[in-house]
């Protein structure tokens, strides 16, 4: 039994993408067990701050990106050639943006504690991501998971040597080691792929109001899921400084691990979900929602088990000066539980283009977040344990009302059918 669910896990490519995915992670997660062990704590801040930095660029997408993505996976070829040529397009136009932002922004950056190391490498990588994040979409989308596999395992692994095997890295290796890794991807897509690539500069009005119908509510969502973690970042660093932020590391380097293969389950499905409803196959359509919920709750058992009985031991080993916060990962984690399973929810509402419970569930989430990290401020109890605690109670909060959105709609169109 177990060598032919090994043959079946070795042939079904949606597996081996989830399995790449891990891989991946391992060697990110390797390469930030790297910076934990190597820099200080000051340096490790400016790294924080650097991703925050990335995350805060893909704010600047406005919709793009989802939009291209849910048209680019109905395989129309003409329509997929506009998109692709509009998007690359709104590129070019960011990344001078960002060099402005760059110039003119430093001494902003500055008073917040942030080095124009830190502010130049964080631009070109939030960029590159984007770019990325836009290319990985589009292999998926084209059925090209193993392209994606390699591509991203290729970038991930050389990223990680960057900084193993030099004896002493700086923060511009490791501000380096972050950009590169982006950077590889793009790269190796416009190399291998000839759709990709694009086949002119475009600017029309009306695919950008296409694409911003279909994307614009999703990224808003996006948008303030990841307001939430700059919320929590830029609080840290100004009511307690970098050299804290670089203390609460670990919740964040969880954070991004924890959620990786929820994220790749929902890249797998997401196509086959929009084209069966777009087909009227609605049976299929809810297998695969169920098919999606069983691998998730799946996955968080196994997640859960191994940070319960194992993470505490391999922290005190591997990471000893970090041994005092792994209780902020244990605080963390109820909230990163029901965020996880709204997957399922933004599977749905993408699917059937019904997206104002994905901004409902956002707002709701924010503004409980802010509420209390308002409040904790106020109350002279601002800590990284009442930070992460307020993070929890806003995202049980905000999936408890996005499931009750969808708890109805289901029922609604089972009952319709």
């Amino acid at each position: 039994m177990i060598k032919n669910a090994l043959h079946k896990l070795v042939l079904d490519h949606r597996a081996r993408y989830v399995v790449a995915n891990i891989l991946i992670t391992g060697l990110t997660f390797t390469r930030n067990l790297v910076f934990m062990r190597r820099l200080g704590m000051d340096d490790l801040g400016q790294v924080a701050l650097a991703q925050t930095i990335i995350m805060f660029v893909s704010f600047l997408q406005i919709g793009f990106i989802n939009g291209g993505y849910r048209i680019y996976a109905s395989h129309v070829p003409e329509e997929n050639e506009q998109v692709n040529n509009l998007i690359i397009t709104f590129f070019i136009f960011l990344s001078i943006v960002l060099l402005g932002v760059a110039i003119l922004g430093g001494g902003v950056a500055g008073r917040l504690g942030v080095k124009v190391i830190t502010n130049v490498f964080g631009l070109a990588a939030g960029l590159a991501t984007l770019t990325t994040t836009w290319m990985n979409n589009c292999l998926i989308a084209d059925s090209k998971l193993g392209l994606s596999n390699a591509f991203n395992l290729t970038s991930a692994g050389i990223s990680l040597l960057l900084v193993l095997f030099p004896k002493n890295i700086s923060l511009e290796i490791a501000l380096l080691s972050l950009f590169i890794q982006p950077c590889l991807v793009v790269v190796l897509v416009l190399i291998s792929r000839k759709s990709a690539r694009p086949t002119g500069i475009l600017f029309s009005i009306k695919i950008a109001k296409k694409i911003l119908s279909l994307g614009l509510i999703p990224f808003v969502a996006g948008i303030i899921a990841l307001f939430n973690f700059q919320l929590e970042r830029w609080s840290i660093t100004t009511v307690m400084g970098p050299e804290v932020l670089g203390k609460f590391y670990l919740v964040i380097i969880y954070n991004t691990i924890f959620i990786m293969v929820p994220a790749s389950l929902l890249n797998i499905y997401f196509p086959t979900a929009i084209r069966e409803f777009e087909q009227g196959r609605l049976l299929e359509f809810h297998s695969t929602l169920k098919i999606h919920a069983k691998n998730l709750l799946w996955y968080m058992f196994l997640a859960i088990g191994i940070t319960i009985f194992f993470m505490k031991i391999s922290i005190r080993i591997f990471l000893p000066k970090f041994s005092g916060t792994t209780h902020l990962v244990y605080l963390a984690l109820p909230g990163l539980i029901v965020v996880t399973l709204c997957d399922v929810g933004s599977l749905y509402y993408n699917s059937v283009k019904r997206l104002a419970p994905l901004l409902y569930y956002g707002v709701v989430s924010l503004g409980i977040y802010a509420m209390l990290l308002a409040l904790v401020r106020l109350s002279h109890v601002f800590s990284l344990e009442a930070v992460v605690i307020s993070r929890s109670i806003a995202g049980i909060a905000g999936g408890i009302i996005l499931f009750l959105y969808y708890r109805s709609d289901n029922i609604l169109q089972l009952e319709s059918k």
